[in-house]
């Protein structure tokens, strides 16, 4: 027999629910950032809807910024209300890495961009910087680690402002040619306003905290309209080589790695969806996605899960 495995809220017991009011949630990301041993947190908004989707539990000011949460050690959190992680906007993407090798960790983040109407009864249209006026903010930002958990924005010094329009949607880290530094690759939606397809990039860590768009380079679909887009995706190694694959939910591809930095195309029937007219699939959206050994036989599996509510919502497992 199974045991049972049981959770508790400590939601408020951590401190977190006065600091997360305002928040849709749509990003997240683990990771020390001061090196005293403790986790600490980054919660990312989705902050695009009209105030009142906002003004719960009290809360009166609209959406509020990204929040960077430092552990306290003692199980609760503290707000780094200066921190320039906080910027208000889409954000959907986040992780901490070690991107020069320093020993701490950077943070990257995603959000979408574009300069579409703001929704009515918005109040807090204009100061919602990274999607909505087009060039006035970076949609992806990196922020360096000074060694102590404080951050500094170095967006433009590292190139990660990928131009506009761009719906940025994950960030995925991970070493992708073996040469010792980590790389991102900027998983973009496919949602309108702009119907492009998607646009994904694969980012080369140059060193220095520098990245150069390879996505041709690595073989791997790119342009606008032709490029690569997901509403999720995992990186991992699928056929057991030892070097990170990529499969993008929704769009449901496979690219394996050639083990010299660049990928090839692999087609899996199961998971293979087109799209309708309107833009959507049969399956509701797939959007999480994640490789596991789920029957325990060595090798990878996949598991997914639709983004939309239904009556009958399409996850699904797929075993090989």
């Amino acid at each position: 027999m199974l045991a049972q495995i049981e959770f508790e809220n400590v939601t408020d017991k951590a401190g977190l629910v006065s600091p997360l009011k305002g928040i849709m949630g749509h990003g997240a990301a683990w990771g020390d950032v001061n090196g005293d041993g403790f986790p600490d947190l980054f919660v990312g908004n989705f902050a695009d809807r009209p105030d009142d989707k906002y003004n719960q539990r009290g809360h009166s000011d609209g959406p509020a910024p990204d929040k960077l949460l430092i552990n306290n050690g003692d199980g609760t959190f503290k707000e780094v209300e200066d921190s320039p992680v906080r910027i208000t906007g889409r954000n959907s993407g986040a992780a901490f890495a070690d991107f020069d090798n320093d020993g701490d960790l950077d943070l990257v983040t995603s959000h979408q961009s574009f300069d579409g109407p703001a929704y009515e009864g918005t109040e807090h249209q204009r100061p919602r910087t990274g999607y909505n006026v087009k060039n006035e903010r970076p949609n992806n930002f990196l922020f360096e680690n000074d060694g102590t958990g404080n951050f500094i924005d170095i967006t433009d010094h590292a190139g990660l402002d990928l131009g506009w329009p761009f719906l940025g949607r994950n960030t995925f880290v991970f070493d992708y040619d073996g040469d010792g530094l980590l790389d991102l690759l900027m998983q973009e939606d496919f949602v309108a306003p702009f119907k492009s397809g998607g646009n994904s990039r694969l980012l080369k860590n140059l060193g220095s905290l520098k990245f150069e768009d390879v996505t041709a380079k690595a073989n791997l679909p790119h342009g606008f309209r032709n490029g690569l887009y997901g509403l999720g995706g995992v990186v991992g190694d699928i056929n057991g080589d030892t070097w990170p694959d990529i499969f993008f939910a929704h769009s449901c591809r496979m690219f394996i790695s050639n083990k010299d930095g660049t990928f090839h195309e692999k087609i899996y029937q199961m998971v293979d969806e087109k799209l309708t007219e309107d833009g959507t699939t049969n399956s509701n959206w797939t959007c999480g996605a994640d490789f596991g050994d789920i029957d325990n036989d060595g090798d990878m599996d996949i598991v997914m899960g639709d983004h939309l509510l239904n009556d009958h919502p399409n996850h699904r497992i797929y075993v090989f």
